[in-house]
């Protein structure tokens, strides 16, 4: 197979290579028109070879201006892939933060209001109903991949973290119990749900400053 492939290509440069040296000839006025009979055959081979020439000529230069042409098409297309992909990526990205934005802001709302009347009234125990749902789906949906940013992710997480204690100390506030009398060993009444309250309390400033400091990450990252 080798030696096909070898004598392929001398075939190849010997027919390209056969023009050229027909009129290189004819240039130099070497009689190889003699065999011929008469000038017709003479004008018919010229004009052959003429075809044969210009046929040759355009291969070699339009080859290679084609391959270039190729090339700088491939680089073109590939150049607008990789800029279809990020721009792609910056879109699902941005979506996915401003959702995640606008939940944070909610729950940053919430407890704006509460932590004030946490301070008037610290006995009451006011079910927020604080917001995790977008952060649970993307996590189970895995669209969080789009969010590139290892810091952010963090600063969200930990919001999150916050956040979702928050939700699980509030979910106890609907425990039939969990109004009901209690007596403290030192005979002071209380209520079953005392302890889970003052946990809310202490937990929603630090919860208020990492849901902050996400938020603030986040309108860096998409330049708001």
């Amino acid at each position: 197979m080798v030696k096909f492939s070898k004598l392929s290509w001398i075939v190849v440069i010997i027919i390209a290579l056969l023009p050229f040296a027909y009129f290189s000839l004819r240039l130099l006025g070497y009689p190889i028109l003699a065999f011929l009979p008469n000038s017709q055959d003479q004008s018919f081979l010229d004009s052959t070879m003429g075809n044969w020439f210009a046929t040759m000529v355009g291969l070699i230069t339009g080859v290679p201006i084609g391959l270039w042409i190729n090339k700088k098409q491939q680089v073109l297309q590939e150049q607008e892939r990789v800029n279809s992909e990020k721009r792609i990526s910056y879109e699902r990205k941005s979506k996915v933060l401003i959702l995640l934005r606008n939940e944070l802001y909610i729950n940053k709302q919430y407890l704006d209001l509460l932590i004030g009347k946490q301070n008037e009234q610290p006995i009451i125990t006011i079910r927020a109903g604080m917001k995790n749902v977008l952060w649970r789906a993307f996590s189970d949906s895995g669209e969080l991949q789009w969010v590139d940013d290892p810091s952010l992710i963090d600063k969200i997480s930990n919001a999150y973290y916050n956040i979702n204690r928050l939700v699980e100390y509030e979910h106890r506030y609907s425990d039939p119990y969990f109004d009901s009398a209690v007596s403290s060993l030192g005979g002071k009444d209380t209520y079953a749900g005392e302890r889970t309250v003052k946990n809310v309390h202490a937990l929603r400033p630090s919860a208020l400053e990492t849901i902050n400091e996400a938020i603030n990450s986040i309108d860096a990252e998409l330049k708001l």
